[in-house]
């Protein structure tokens, strides 16, 4: 059961950690203003109180919560480690893909140098992780689970 929490905390940690720079570097590369000064308006975004890509994905930590539930309820039922590894994995990724996307969808609006779009841009980074994301996370525990299972019967 190591394996499965190993699991989980790095897709946990790569969540928070990574999705939001990575999104905001994608969609600052891709916008208009790109002058090659990406990492340094990263760094300085790090320092504002309202889009700080840290605290911007901290919400994600919701729906992993959710599967740490789900999954200590697994582990209470004598589940499989390999199902309890696929119920992990789908269910990380499915919060992982859903961060991104959220972020990708935010940060085009909220680059430096971007006029404000006023309310209610923003309110995704919201909506995602309380809502869409802990539907695709048991979406993907139940992809997981029956892939699982399948695996053990062959």
């Amino acid at each position: 059961m190591k394996r499965v929490w190993a699991i989980y905390f790095v897709v946990l940690v790569s969540t928070i950690l990574l999705v939001s720079p990575i999104a905001y570097l994608i969609s600052y590369a891709l916008s208009e203003q790109h002058a090659g000064d990406a990492i340094s308006t990263l760094l300085t975004q790090y320092y504002q109180v309202k889009r700080n890509p840290l605290i911007t994905s901290l919400l994600s930590l919701f729906p992993f919560l959710l599967l740490a539930i789900i999954q200590g309820i697994a582990q209470k039922r004598k589940t499989h480690v390999k199902t309890c590894t696929a119920m992990v994995t789908g269910g990380s990724l499915a919060i992982f893909v859903l961060m991104m996307w959220a972020n990708l969808t935010y940060w085009p609006n909220f680059l430096p140098e971007v006029q404000y779009p006023g309310f209610p841009h923003g309110l995704e980074l919201v909506i995602v992780p309380l809502f869409f994301a802990p539907i695709g996370m048991l979406l993907g525990v139940l992809l997981g689970w029956f892939a699982g299972r399948n695996t053990l019967k062959q």
